[in-house]
């Protein structure tokens, strides 16, 4: 049956993605101003201006589209092609002109802004449960009887090393429950299990059943041990709590270069589809899901792909290496072609949410 997008579901989601993208934004200009370099514009979407004031020398505008944003700053790559190319900046005040380690700082500034928001809201959301649950070991402490990990001969004690799941996607050095929790719920098909038992490493093929939409094994471990949160502890948990969904992320990543797990991936559809159980739970349901997505896109900036910061990054680091520009042009289209990539993945992505709206 298919599912309907509605209008309530799509302002949700555009709310979220263009306060996330306004502080990310937020992290280059402030370091860009800090460090003296001229900013022309700072934009949230792109597309035709709906609105825009000037501020001491830079435009703030609001765009069209607003699936993102950015920062226009002197000495870019692309500062030929823009509205302002008439200004005659200093070189000093150009992003080319300060020293590579600034201009370093200036773009992860985004990234550090959107884990630094992920990190507070965790923190809040922490602080207003008033406790946590800590991540259980790996170790199985009930099977229940006839179910697939039972048939399979997983028995109580055994702990789990490594999961391969049917797609590929491998899960190695497990530290605790919630390494498994996040890809085991969904993942289909057969799994294999390296279990270590009395200092013996086995492996188990199981098939989880479907209930409830959920994967099912059939095996559970030790209840969470849960805490107290204070208003001092809070900010330790946090990050703690941010870093275990930054860590699957980086799984997710990872495989995702190993062409693994592309079906399971959601582009802006499926976000927008996510956003109607949000709604349902509240404003601490939503705050969370902001959260998650300003981590997402943090994560996604970090990449080592010219069309985003990580990208951009690397290619100051090889300048600093060979002590040399590069290439204007060769920095030029190696921005184009992987920003090309990356339309063509979003596409791809964009396609099997919309399949995945018609099977359901």
């Amino acid at each position: 049956m298919m599912y309907n997008l509605n209008m309530i579901n799509i302002l949700v989601f555009i709310i979220a993605l263009s306060f996330i993208v306004l502080i990310h934004e937020l992290g280059h200009l402030i370091s860009a101003k800090i460090f003296g370099v001229f900013c022309f514009e700072f934009s949230i979407g792109f597309g035709p201006k709906i609105f825009s004031f000037k501020y001491k020398d830079t435009y703030y505008s609001l765009r069209l589209i607003p699936l993102g944003g950015y920062v226009s700053m002197a000495g870019e790559v692309d500062e030929d092609n823009n509205e302002f190319k008439d200004r005659e900046i200093p070189y000093e005040n150009t992003l080319a002109g300060i020293s590579k380690i600034k201009k370093i700082i200036i773009l992860l500034a985004g990234v550090f802004m959107n884990f630094l928001l992920s990190y507070i809201i965790f923190s809040l959301i922490l602080l207003h449960n008033g406790k946590h649950a800590l991540p259980q070991q790996p170790i199985i402490t009930k099977v229940v009887e006839n179910y697939p990990a039972d048939i399979a001969g997983i028995k109580s004690g055994d702990l789990i090393k490594k999961i391969t799941f049917n797609d590929g996607t491998v899960l190695n050095n497990i530290k605790n429950y919630d390494d498994i929790l996040i890809f085991a719920g969904v993942k289909e098909g057969e799994t294999i299990f390296n279990i270590l038992r009395n200092n013996e490493e086995l492996t188990f093929k199981i098939t989880p059943i479907k209930e409830n939409e959920r994967n099912i094994y059939g095996f559970s471990f030790k209840e969470k041990e849960v805490i107290p949160i204070t208003i001092t502890n809070t900010w330790v948990y946090g990050f703690d709590y941010m870093f275990r969904f930054l860590k699957n992320m980086f799984t997710t990543v990872v495989n995702l270069f190993k062409g693994i797990g592309l079906s399971d991936v959601s582009g802006p559809i499926g976000i927008v589809q996510a956003s109607s159980s949000v709604i349902k739970n509240g404003f601490k349901s939503y705050m969370f899901f902001v959260a998650l997505i300003s981590l997402n896109i943090g994560l996604m900036n970090l990449l080592p792909i010219p069309a985003v910061d990580g990208g951009r990054v690397l290619l100051t680091l090889i300048e600093i290496i060979i002590n040399k520009k590069l290439n204007k042009k060769f920095e030029y289209y190696a921005i184009g072609i992987s920003m090309l990539l990356l339309i063509i993945l979003t596409i791809i992505v964009t396609f099997n949410d919309i399949i995945k709206l018609f099977i359901k």
